[in-house]
């Protein structure tokens, strides 16, 4: 029998073995980082903010995500969208944060409004950084929505934790989140 966080893993394994769901269980601290907080409001301020919280890598739908961030706010600088994110060390030999502009360029590239290329006016916050769970909290506390485009999230925490922080969460209609999300 395997065992499994949420029905959308058990559909997947069906084929194979017998699942059975446990619900995941955790636990949340709902204090954050006062200081690091400060510090993502004063470069956010009071404009729109969007998080995300992954591991960088295809799975994830980062290609989507930034597409449809970039194309959809191309002419507002008033929105941000902060990255809590980290590569796989085997995916890249450069420093990660060069990885990083790297791949955003290239899908920025792609952007073309009116057949001409355009430089998106909206804004992105990359913390690659190892970072307390309090500071990551303090990231679900300056956002104004969780936004994710994974192509299949086994349980998603990242979701759970935004929900627990009453956060609006924009996320695809497949994968282990939907046990607990309002489909609305």
């Amino acid at each position: 029998t395997l065992i499994c966080a949420c029905e959308w893993n058990k559909q997947t394994f069906a084929d194979i073995a017998a699942a059975t769901v446990i619900p995941y269980s955790i636990e949340f601290e709902d204090s954050y980082d006062v200081e690091y907080y400060n510090k993502l409001n004063n470069i956010v301020g009071n404009k729109f903010t969007f998080c995300s919280v992954f591991q960088w890598g295809d799975r994830k739908g980062i290609e989507n995500m930034l597409l449809s961030f970039f194309l959809e706010f191309y002419d507002n600088p008033n929105v941000y969208l902060i990255l809590k994110t980290y590569v796989n060390k085997a995916m890249t030999s450069s420093d990660e944060m060069s990885y990083f502009k790297q791949q955003i360029h290239e899908i920025k590239s792609k952007i073309l409004h009116n057949g001409k290329h355009i430089e998106p006016q909206c804004k992105i916050i990359i913390l690659n950084d190892i970072l307390s769970k309090k500071q990551v909290n303090s990231i679900y506390k300056a956002a104004d929505v969780y936004y994710s485009c994974s192509k299949g999230e086994g349980f998603g925490l990242p979701i759970a934790e935004a929900i627990n922080y009453k956060l609006p969460v924009v996320a695809p209609s497949i994968g282990g989140h939907l046990d607990f999300v309002d489909a609305n």
